[in-house]
């Protein structure tokens, strides 16, 4: 009972409800990740690409690039993409196959000519799979196959659901992984600066830093991307036998360095303080939240502690420090979880004010009636944070209270445990 009553004060403490509550509309929010030192650098760099990841699939949050703020050029081709690729499975469907074609032919060149864009994988692949399927129920059976063998160059991994395609097309695909598996191989040696770059081949993440990839002969679609460095994009046909040895550097953005300015002043201010850094950051992005978070490796060691900043009540919530092993198999998406759980338990909530320490208990004569507070989300709302934090019947706060109080200690004021 003790433990129940602690959990309802941490927890209304904690996140405000009525006056203090979050808008219904999702809080533009900001991520920022800083290495401790040029060794985390890479280390960083993939936290930033997971945790990036879970806000912007969030339904609780509108993720913002603060680094591409300023950007003159911004990238539209996945949005291009996405319209043609949906424009072609109706048609598709519809057996209008000729427009299909059409649709997903112009998705493909849009691809092609801009491999420095963020497409996404997936999308790559399903506009080759109709694209090969169209073309073969159209009796272009060799050019439907050669479709199919494209797709298996960047994805070898690739197979047609039989659920979903007739015979004809599921034959013809088996075809064209014997073809596919007869292509030879090159070799590619990708070495980027700085050495927290991401590089992707294909519309798929290979790796941070220097990657020696063995990729089927053909035409290959390489990203240099870094948070804050505009991304580079390249075209390489890979000749079966050979290697190729690609040194690139990637360049700021405009804007870039006055925020790793800013973001880095975080790393001296106190805790439980709103500094003006984060409130000039968080004006630069109109944003009502801020993720902040710094990175150390010690060996395969990987410290990982933050804060989050909210403009509306002015308050921060510390995240302590956790860590995790780097050679551990798995450690990115167990973090990755952790933040996810996390994020979704703050989402939609105002970081109440701490109450003064001082504050003169009222007398009943003076105290005010109770105000109907605001239900709390329903369980079927949040069921995907259950999942990720493995608790069904326990919050987090609970969690938090279980953990710590058991082992003989307390949590700090405003502490929200971050465990991975």
């Amino acid at each position: 009972m003790r433990a129940a009553a602690a959990c309802v004060l941490l927890g209304a403490w904690l996140f405000g409800s009525s006056a203090t509550a979050a808008s219904s509309a999702r809080p533009r929010t900001l991520l920022l990740v800083l290495p401790l030192d040029p060794a985390a650098d890479a280390a960083a760099a993939r936290v930033y690409r997971g945790f990036e990841d879970v806000l912007r699939q969030s339904q609780g949050f509108e993720f913002v690039d603060v680094f591409t703020l300023d950007a003159k050029d911004p990238d539209t081709v996945p949005q291009q993409t996405r319209s043609l690729l949906a424009s072609a499975r109706q048609a598709y469907d519809e057996l209008e196959l000729r427009n299909a074609v059409r649709y997903l032919e112009q998705a493909l060149r849009l691809i092609d000519e801009n491999p420095a864009s963020s497409i996404d994988g997936a999308d790559y692949r399903e506009a080759l799979i109709l694209l090969g399927a169209s073309r073969i129920l159209l009796g272009e059976d060799e050019r439907g196959k050669q479709t199919f063998v494209r797709l298996l160059s960047i994805d070898p991994e690739a197979r047609l659901d039989p659920a979903l395609f007739p015979p004809n097309l599921t034959r013809a695909f088996e075809e064209s992984v014997g073809a596919a598996r007869r292509l030879g191989t090159g070799s590619m040696d990708i070495q980027p600066s700085p050495a927290g770059t991401e590089v992707w081949v294909d519309g798929a993440f290979r790796g941070t830093g220097s990657v020696r990839l063995s990729l089927p002969e053909g035409r290959h679609l390489l990203r240099l991307y870094r948070r804050g460095c505009r991304p580079i994009g390249l075209r390489r046909e890979v000749v079966a036998g050979a290697e190729e040895v690609i040194r690139q550097a990637v360049e700021p953005l405009p804007g870039a360095a006055a925020v790793m300015s800013q973001a880095a002043k975080l790393l001296t201010a106190p805790e439980e303080s709103f500094p003006e850094a984060a409130r000039e950051l968080l004006q630069r992005g109109s944003a009502q939240r801020m993720f902040w978070f710094r990175v150390g490796v010690s060996g395969s060691s990987l410290r990982v502690a933050g804060r989050l900043y909210d403009s509306e009540t002015q308050q921060t919530l510390r995240i302590p420090e956790k860590t995790g092993e780097i050679q551990q198999a798995g450690y990115e998406k167990q973090l990755q979880a952790s933040f996810s759980a996390f994020a979704s338990e703050v989402a939609g909530r105002a970081i109440a004010r701490r109450p003064p320490e001082d504050r003169v208990p009222q007398d009943d004569a003076t105290r005010p009636p109770p105000r109907e507070e605001r239900s709390r989300r329903p369980w079927y709302a949040t069921w995907w944070f259950w999942t990720a934090t493995g608790a069904v019947a326990a919050g987090v706060t609970g969690l938090v209270l279980g953990l710590t109080l058991g082992a003989g200690g307390a949590p700090r004021a405003g502490d929200v445990v971050f465990r991975f």
